[in-house]
């Protein structure tokens, strides 16, 4: 009876063990199952990786053509609300004009209602001025508020130039203080009779030729002072620059009726007292006319004028007023002189080809 019981709860054991093998084997078919399903099919009902990335792609591709089709406008209309908000030129006030015209300044300035404040330049602008002719000098300030002020200073004229050759120069040349020959001049300046009028080479309208002409406003000035009407008007003409011949300043009444010989630029000075003597002396009275060369030291050579009937006249004194005196050596009238060869009587004064 012992060995009965004993196979029997063998014979059990082993079916159990059987049975636990089964399960066993049965489970890790199982776990191998949902372990593949786990690596494969994660998301069974979404897209894979590739798929992601052509959802990604694809919406790039509609951001990027909507931004194209609205970037022009939306630009433009950002660029203007930009320039709203910058600085710019507002008004414009020029002052200082007499001859030049507001929208002759306002062109060359280059400056425009529209015209940004941080793109004008004073310095800049004022150059672009002083290339006007009748600019002098030019000052440009910028103001914060958007107005733009510009102050010009013109050339002032004193003489007009004229040149001997009308083909080049049709019109004479108008002259500053400083003896620049800045412009043509207007008919209205030919008859001005606050402007000097100079004859000369077309060279003094030159740069090298300002010195020279410096020197004619100064004798202009000098003639003047003199405040006589015999010299009112009288046109100066200037020796050339460069030459073999001496330096000679020559002088031309208005009517034209006498020309007047200077020497050197700096002997003039004791020359227009001796020709201020002359016409107190009523030497230069028309109708007479001729020349009068005041080159020589102490006297002055008349010719074609009237002599004296009494004494010779002496240039040399100091006096304010012309003092009359007979010559020792003098006759009662001059003698004939002999054209070219002037004839010296006295004390001064000399008439040749006259009798």
């Amino acid at each position: 009876m012992v060995r009965r019981r004993s196979g029997r709860s063998s014979r059990r054991e082993r079916q159990a063990m059987k049975r636990r093998q089964r399960t066993q084997v049965r489970l890790a078919q199982i776990a191998a199952r949902e372990g593949a399903s786990r690596l494969h099919l994660r998301s069974p009902r979404g897209p894979g990786r590739a798929g992601w990335w052509a959802v990604v792609v694809f919406g790039v591709s509609l951001c990027a053509g909507i931004g194209m089709f609205f970037a022009k406008p939306l630009g433009h209309r950002a660029f203007e609300a930009w320039q709203q908000r910058v600085p710019r030129v507002e008004h414009l006030a020029i002052g200082g004009l007499s001859r030049l015209h507001k929208e002759e300044i306002a062109l060359q300035s280059g400056l425009e209602r529209s015209t940004p404040l941080a793109s004008a330049d004073p310095a800049r602008i004022a150059q672009q001025l002083r290339a006007l002719d009748w600019v002098e000098t030019a000052v440009v300030v910028i103001l914060p508020s958007g107005t733009a002020l510009i102050d010009i200073q013109e050339r002032q004229p004193r003489a007009l130039l004229h040149t001997p050759d009308a083909a080049k120069a049709a019109t004479p040349r108008l002259i500053d203080a400083r003896g620049v020959a800045f412009a043509a001049a207007e008919p209205e300046d030919l008859s001005d009779p606050g402007l000097a009028h100079f004859e000369g080479p077309e060279a003094l309208a030159t740069t090298f030729g300002a010195g020279r002409l410096r020197q004619a406003l100064e004798l202009d000035a000098a003639l003047r002072a003199l405040q006589r009407s015999l010299l009112k008007g009288a046109r100066i003409r200037i020796p050339a620059l460069e030459g073999i011949a001496p330096e000679e300043w020559h002088l031309t009444t208005a009517d034209g009726r006498i020309a007047i010989q200077f020497g050197e630029f700096d002997a003039i000075a004791p020359q227009l007292r001796k020709l201020e003597r002359l016409i107190d002396a009523d030497l230069l009275l028309p109708p007479g006319r001729g020349e009068v060369d005041l080159r020589f030291e102490g006297q002055a050579v008349l010719r074609g004028l009237k002599p004296l009937d009494q004494g010779t006249h002496d240039v040399s004194r100091e006096e304010t007023r012309p003092t009359w005196r007979r010559s020792a050596d003098a006759p009662s009238r001059p003698t004939r002189g002999i054209p070219g060869d002037p004839v010296h009587l006295g004390g001064g004064i000399a008439w040749q080809g006259t009798s």
